[in-house]
């Protein structure tokens, strides 16, 4: 007889979706096709490998065999294969928040990624299911160290930004600079990672000597400049860097981004982590998303509430990934022009500008430590360099 692998035992599940607030629908259909799989010993080796690939592998491979076997296999089932890989996600992080001492109200409100994903996938198609590559999510949650405080979630680790921040030790003023090796086109925003970079762009340089910093200047706009700027170190010290504690922020969708209810979030993290993770003091909340993609301000009105959430922070450009930005937008990574749905502010003024031959940016955002609480005055206003 074939032993259940844990993550296919019925108790588990139900208990997983129940802690996670899945609907009881998607929990039956989970339900039988973990019995289905714990039958046929093929499916079976099939779905602990897609295990092990999420969460025992030392490295995710997005698109990694035995994919086309496994979805020929399980047919339509296949996205719901996904989701019972994906839930174990929840009794990781319950293990590991436990063994940290944090509140289980905490653990619960930071175990919804599952349910979240599902409702998304189910208004999208109708059936109970998730996309493989939302695997590397789970994987990426199962640590236990992303915490869902009030409306945003906050993971703490090493900066990945590509910037050095300084701010003036008198006037508070606060310059970013590109790091070194980063890629801009004329206009000051990265290319696409495998464009070839145009005749007008650049390539960021990052000097310093005993006195003075030198390098790319990022407008708090979001944008690289052309001219190097310097920095007397005498007057300006560094905030933020590579590799520096940060506060990795993610924004759950299906909720509101209304200014007041995000700066509950900030308030709820600056006293949290120096609580849970006393030994990783961050030094700022820093983000990369389509949310951030500096062209939503030209494509929707001043008081939109997620143009109102860009200019709350200091933005800094990213190369493109487009495809992400259709997927949190449409729910599709590619979407057909003339049929994509058009019931939202935000997908109508999306399509105007694809169909006007434009690409999609990405973007990013920080808000140091010591500016959360001017959340919601523009604490980088001023902060333009243009």
């Amino acid at each position: 007889m074939i032993t259940q692998e844990f993550f296919l035992d019925p108790k588990n599940i139900y208990e997983q979706c129940a802690y996670a607030g899945v609907s009881a629908p998607d929990q039956a259909a989970l339900l039988a096709l973990a019995t289905r799989i714990c039958a046929q010993s093929s499916m079976l080796a099939l779905a602990q490998q897609l295990y092990h690939d999420t969460y025992v592998a030392p490295e995710w491979v997005e698109e990694a065999p035995p994919t086309p076997v496994l979805e020929a296999a399980f047919g339509v089932d296949a996205s719901a294969l996904y989701v019972l890989v994906g839930l174990d996600c929840v009794r990781l992080i319950r293990a590991a928040q436990a063994k940290r001492g944090v509140p289980e109200s905490i653990t619960r409100a930071s175990c919804d990624s599952p349910a979240v994903g599902l409702r998304r996938f189910r208004k999208l198609y109708g059936q109970v299911g998730m996309d493989r590559w939302t695997l590397v999510w789970f994987r990426y949650l199962a640590g236990g160290d992303l915490y869902r405080l009030g409306r945003l979630q906050f993971i703490p680790e090493p900066c990945q930004a590509n910037i050095v921040v300084y701010r003036h030790n008198t006037s508070g003023r606060v310059q970013a600079l590109a790091a070194p090796g980063m890629r801009f086109a004329g206009d000051g925003f990265p290319p696409a990672d495998d464009a070839e970079l145009p005749a007008q762009g650049w390539v960021s340089e990052l000097r310093e000597t005993t006195s003075d910093v030198t390098g790319t200047p990022l407008s708090a706009c979001g944008m690289a400049l052309p001219q190097p700027m310097s920095l007397r170190l005498s007057e300006w010290l560094r905030v933020l860097g590579n590799g520096d504690t940060v506060l990795s922020m993610h924004i759950p969708d299906l909720d509101s981004i209304a200014l007041d209810v995000l700066r509950d979030s900030f308030e709820q993290a600056m006293a949290f982590f120096p609580r849970y993770y006393p030994d990783q003091i961050f030094n700022a909340f820093v983000c990369e998303s389509w949310m951030f993609n500096t062209q939503l301000q030209d494509m929707l009105p001043a008081s939109s509430k997620l143009v109102q959430f860009q200019i709350q922070g200091y933005r800094t450009p990213h190369p493109p990934v487009p495809e992400y930005s259709l997927y949190f937008i449409f729910g599709r990574k590619h979407i057909d022009l003339a049929t994509a749905p058009r019931d939202t502010t935000l997908r109508r003024a999306v399509l105007a500008h694809l169909k006007a031959g434009q690409t999609l940016r990405n973007g990013g955002w920080f808000l140091l430590r010591e500016d959360a609480l001017q959340f919601g005055k523009q604490p980088y206003a001023d902060d333009t360099t243009s």
